[in-house]
């Protein structure tokens, strides 16, 4: 159930048709590798990275699956950053294959100047219906504006919970959700998760009948602008929408349309 090679190379690249002897664009180069047909895995050990015959990086050892499944877990590149705020940063993750229809991925970004944030995301399919979820937490200082004089907040937990869902209910009507929610106004863009200025929340149904469209759904908003410009946005309780169509030359040589629209939002205070 294995393969035993001594320095072999690896290349996707296929050998240049003016000079088959001339390095490939890029390859791996190793003393020792090991293909284990078992576990489906690739194993190199002293490997060079080589770009045009040129070596550029070494490692002791590196694997990877060998492509005859489509699922299998690990850890996954990692990523290095630098930001002003945070300052460098690495970010480490593993992909666990539960099963076909579901995986879950986990990690941490360590940034040198706060304290690390823990990653997780689950997805999962079902015949009819997928979800997914994506979330984040660490502790940590911000600086939040009380009665107009800037304030530290020592030690807080923040995170985001962002989650997407959409079932095929049958052949006419589909529903599905979106949730979107932060701790804070500064935690998603301290942490280059997310830039959007309002996160939208959502629970919705739609019908398809032929030419017929009909939708309701309920939507619930966090402003999350970091200026004197953030207001409460109003909560759309609810809104529904419904579009009907004839068919063509089924009234005196045309068709006939109809559209019905109601909306109510429900806001508190001095909100938007």
């Amino acid at each position: 159930t294995k393969i035993e090679l001594r320095r072999a190379s690896y290349t996707p690249c296929e050998p240049c048709r003016e000079d088959p002897s001339s390095p490939p664009l890029w390859q791996l180069r190793a003393d020792k590798v090991v293909h284990d047909e078992a576990e489906k895995k690739i194993v190199y050990r002293d490997a060079w990275f080589e770009f045009a015959g040129v070596p550029l990086a070494y490692t002791p050892y590196f694997a990877h699956p060998d492509g005859s499944e489509n699922q299998k877990s690990g850890l996954l590149t990692p990523t290095v950053g630098f930001d002003s705020e945070l300052g460098p940063s690495y970010q480490q993750e593993y992909y666990y294959a539960i099963a076909p229809d579901k995986d879950l991925t986990i990690g941490a970004v360590i940034p040198t100047n706060v304290n690390p944030v823990a990653l997780a995301e689950y997805r999962q399919r079902f015949e009819d219906a997928k979800f997914q979820i994506n979330a984040s937490g660490t502790s940590s200082d911000r600086i939040d504006s009380v009665a107009g004089e800037n304030v530290t907040v020592s030690d807080e937990a923040r995170g985001h919970l962002f989650a997407d869902g959409q079932w095929d209910m049958n052949e006419k009507w589909r529903s599905g959700m979106r949730v979107a929610v932060a701790s804070d106004d500064q935690y998603l863009r301290q942490y280059n998760i997310d830039s959007d200025d309002v996160l939208e929340n959502e629970v919705y149904a739609e019908r398809f009948s032929g030419r017929n469209y009909m939708v309701g759904r309920a939507m619930a908003f966090q402003d999350v602008r970091v200026s004197t410009r953030q207001v409460d946005q109003p909560a759309v309780l609810p809104e529904v929408s419904a579009s009907f169509y004839g068919d063509p030359n089924g009234l005196l040589g045309g068709r006939w349309n109809a559209v019905m629209s109601a909306l109510g939002v429900s806001r508190d205070g001095n909100g938007q």
